[in-house]
C-alpha cells in the first residue's frame, strides 16, 4: 500500500515533463512508484520528488555521443590556455 499524496499519471507526466510511456518505464526500473485506483495510474509524490532530486544531481545524465561529444571536444579544446 502507498501512503502520502498521490498524483495522477496526467500530472506526473506534465510535471516531469516527460511522455506517459517513460512514466511506465521508469516504473518498471523502479525509480517512480505507481499505483492503481479503480484502473487510474497515480504516483506517489515522494517518488516524484526523490526522482527530481537524483536528475537534479546528474544521475540519470549520459556522456555525449556522436556529432554532440564532437561539438563539446571542440568548444574545450579552444577554451584550453597555453603554458
Amino acid at each position: 500500500m502507498t501512503e502520502g499524496p498521490l498524483l495522477s499519471a496526467d500530472k506526473t507526466a506534465q510535471r516531469l515533463d516527460m511522455a506517459s510511456s517513460t512514466l511506465w518505464r521508469m516504473e518498471r526500473d523502479g525509480l517512480l512508484v505507481g499505483c492503481r485506483i479503480y484502473s487510474k495510474k497515480y504516483y506517489t509524490l515522494e517518488s516524484i520528488q526523490a526522482f527530481e532530486r537524483r536528475a537534479m544531481a546528474g544521475e540519470f545524465a549520459r556522456p555525449a555521443r556522436g556529432a554532440a561529444a564532437a561539438s563539446a571536444a571542440r568548444k574545450n579544446k579552444a577554451k584550453r590556455i597555453p603554458p
